[in-house]
């Protein structure tokens, strides 16, 4: 019904003719995949935009399901950009090429983008530098957006990343980055002013380097108010969960719960800065290649690790513990956890505690520390 070179070029005729203050409906109907080098953009504030595609449903770590992908970019920068508010992205299946450095972008320089909602799409590929989804707004304002229900297939960049945004909300969402030959890609980052990230459902299977960072790399205010439930990092290259040392002593207040970190080659968890991080309500740190949980920031104060699961860590065999602190940092509790060895889980723990160094007003009590290698 639109004129263009291509879809994204008929999308965007189509959006033209939105009325402002009035609602928006752009269907893709079933159809072959269609190849496109035309970036779609949303029409800024005022017009409640949705963009909806026939729904995929697949998610794969390899190729297997790139041909169901309807929509296929293979241009450079941003494939779909979401500047405004109110926009609906639903049901796309989205290929992204090498050139890509963006899959779906919330935001934008300067750019005021409330309650925009991604439900129901999958974005896969792209090259070592694209981001899949990126929700960010320097010199703007990102507030209330959504990431519900979607899948990223076979990536070796970034899954999600999130800065200069404010109440993001990702939730039910699956990340299976590249099976092979990928100790590139970071299934979630956050970055500097990306506030109240609210996570509740997020499964990363081969997560390449990292599983989630959170770090202070951009100017600005800090990433603070993190609430992360059900959180998977599985198979990293690196440590699973880091909190980066360019955090310093920031107060970040941080929650994990419920959440998962396995078989990295690093460390499960990795504090190296930040400050008032709580792990704790069933998290399970287990067969991870060095230390289960490591904190090394000389800036760090009050850590709360509490009611998890750290078993069977040190599976290198290189002298590493279910929890090992370096460095002088204070105010870590540790209690009412299980930190050991079991025979499902394997893994040569030295010490369920291990401190080289003193540690200020460190609690450690209630805990079950039996069957480590060497001792509680």
């Amino acid at each position: 019904w639109f004129p263009g070179v291509d879809i994204g070029a008929q999308i965007n005729a189509a959006t033209a003719s939105c009325v402002s203050g009035q609602q928006c409906h752009i269907i893709i109907p079933p159809s072959a995949q269609l190849a496109y080098t035309t970036p779609i953009v949303f029409a800024g504030a005022g017009t409640s935009e949705t963009v909806e595609c026939t729904r995929t449903g697949a998610v794969s770590n390899g190729p297997g399901w790139e041909p169901y992908a309807i929509l296929d970019y293979t241009g450079s920068g941003t494939a779909v950009t979401m500047g405004g508010s109110n926009g609906r992205f639903i049901g796309c299946d989205l290929l992204l090429g090498a050139s890509a450095t963006t899959g779906i972008l919330v935001g934008g320089s300067g750019a005021t983008a409330y309650s925009n909602h991604i439900e129901d799409v999958d974005v896969r590929n792209g090259g070592t530098g694209t981001t899949l989804v990126k929700i960010s707004c320097p010199s703007g304002a990102c507030e209330d957006n959504h990431l519900i229900n979607s899948r990223l297939s076979s990536f070796v960049g970034v899954g999600v990343e999130l800065d200069h945004s404010n109440d993001t909300h990702l939730v039910n969402n699956t990340a299976y980055a590249l099976a092979t030959s990928n100790a590139t890609s970071i299934s979630l980052l956050i970055d500097s002013a990306g506030a109240g990230v609210n996570v509740n459902g997020f499964i990363g299977g081969s997560s390449g380097l990292h599983g989630m960072v959170v770090q202070h790399t951009l100017g600005g205010g800090y990433p603070t108010f993190g609430f992360i439930q059900n959180f998977e990092c599985d198979i990293s290259s690196s440590d699973c969960i880091v909190f980066d040392s360019s955090l310093g002593s920031a107060p970040i207040g941080y929650i994990l719960l419920n959440s998962w970190a396995a078989g990295s080659g690093g460390a499960g968890i990795h504090i190296s800065g930040g400050s008032n991080i709580s792990i704790g309500a069933g998290t399970i740190v287990r067969v991870n290649a060095l230390d289960g949980i490591l904190i090394d920031g000389a800036s760090v104060v009050n850590v709360q690790i509490q009611d998890s699961i750290i078993q069977g860590n040190n599976t290198s065999n290189a002298g590493y513990s279910g929890i090992s602190i370096a460095n002088h940092p204070a105010g870590v509790i540790i209690t009412g956890n299980h930190i050991n060895d079991a025979p499902e889980s394997g893994g040569y723990q030295q010490y369920a505690l291990k401190a080289n160094s003193d540690v200020e007003g460190l609690i450690f009590a209630n805990n079950n520390c039996a069957n480590n290698v060497v001792g509680c």
